[in-house]
């Protein structure tokens, strides 16, 4: 099934600094005594040599200046390969997979774990708890989290409480509820039944809807592998009638939506990129506004290219200008939705120009991607 569960900002006065990147440690005794020393925090990331995302953090996030500038100041960072770990750090921790992150106090007290690959922004992000309780400056919201890593057996009574409160019903506490209703914490489930509507005022229609898609896939999921697995058409009538019973009205979208990543992954081209954008226009209906909208459209985009790159067959001319021909109006439509086009938008655009042959259309969008291309830079 699992195949379908698809600042501090340092301002210093005078010179300004300069920050290199990511600087991790070898573990030793003497680092802890340092963390005490400076009354600074543990950050441990625990790796691998054959973790492929791992790999690419090292390539992409830990050299950056920003992710610098925010560990290596407020932590000390230590990095441990789970192979080679004479000091058997990673036992003290439960670690589910890696990359795997830990922040802790010099005592070892577990604040805020985290896994999984995160961009240079989310990395950043990441720190923001553990600062927080650092400081003393911890939201409602964040104390559940830290009791969730750090206290498991008083974690339901705090959650109880959290839940009784006022404080969930912002974004940050509904979308912390409906994650964990998600992975199935039954208090949080019971939660989203007694109050959906508050969650749809509060998270948007749409986010609500992926919960309960995720709810339908659960009795759906193993039919649909299966037949993935004996290269059979799924049963979409039994599947449009689970949709139904959790969606209501609402259930096309993600019928559609699964309907593309079933094509996808039978390598059916021109299915996968039709039933996406029908995915994202019915997405599109739930948005607040047009600027969430093109939000929506950009980021089935932006999938769509990347999907094409990851394909495991060469696509076929025809193949190519059938699905350019489905996807050149949504392209249309994604540039006047959102508020400033990228480069990437403006790419997509001039090559659908080419492969339809609208060379006055090509030229137009070739200009524009080069005048967005330098925007950014300049914004970087």
């Amino acid at each position: 099934m699992k195949k379908w569960i698809l600042f501090i900002v340092l301002f210093s006065i005078g010179l300004p600094q300069i920050y290199a990147q990511l600087k991790f440690n070898t573990y030793n005794k003497q680092l802890i005594a340092k963390a005490k020393a400076e009354n600074k925090l543990i950050f441990y990331e625990f790796t691998a040599s054959w973790c492929a995302p791992c790999r690419e953090m090292k390539k992409d996030v830990f050299p950056s200046s920003k992710v610098g500038e925010v560990y290596n100041n407020n932590f000390v960072c230590i990095q441990i390969d789970v192979d080679r770990d004479p000091h058997n750090i990673s036992n003290n921790y439960d670690i589910s997979g890696i990359p795997a992150f830990v922040f802790t106090d010099a005592s070892g007290k577990v604040i805020h774990t985290e896994t999984g690959y995160h961009t240079v922004d989310e990395f950043i992000e990441l720190a923001e708890i553990p600062l927080a309780y650092q400081n003393g400056t911890t939201t409602p919201v964040q104390d559940l989290i830290i009791s969730y890593d750090s206290d498991p057996q008083n974690f339901e009574k705090k959650l109880q409480a959290f839940m009784d409160g006022e404080d969930w019903k912002d974004e940050e506490g509904a979308s912390l509820l409906l994650a964990l209703a998600s992975n199935g914490q039954e208090y949080a489930i019971q939660h989203f039944e007694k109050n959906e509507a508050t969650y749809v005022k509060v998270l948007g229609q749409n986010d609500v809807d992926m919960y309960l898609a995720e709810l339908a896939l659960s009795e759906i999921g193993d039919q649909l592998d299966a037949a993935i697995d004996n290269k059979q058409e799924p049963d979409w009538a039994l599947i449009e009638r689970i949709l139904k019973k959790h969606l209501g009205d609402r259930y096309l979208k993600h019928m559609y939506e699964l309907k593309s990543i079933h094509a996808y992954l039978v390598n059916e081209w021109v299915p996968y990129v039709k039933n996406a954008v029908r995915a994202a226009e019915e997405y599109g209906k739930s948005a607040k506004d047009d600027s969430e909208k093109g939000d929506i459209y950009m980021e089935v985009v932006l999938t769509i290219v990347d999907s094409e790159m990851d394909l495991e067959r060469d696509i076929t001319e025809q193949e190519e200008v059938d699905a350019y021909k489905i996807l050149y109006p949504f392209l249309k439509e994604t540039e006047k939705l959102v508020k400033i086009p990228s480069s990437d938008l403006y790419s997509e655009l001039a090559y659908a120009c080419m492969v339809l042959e609208l060379e006055d259309e090509e030229d137009k969008y070739d200009k524009l991607e080069d005048q967005a291309i330098k925007r950014e830079e300049q914004q970087k």
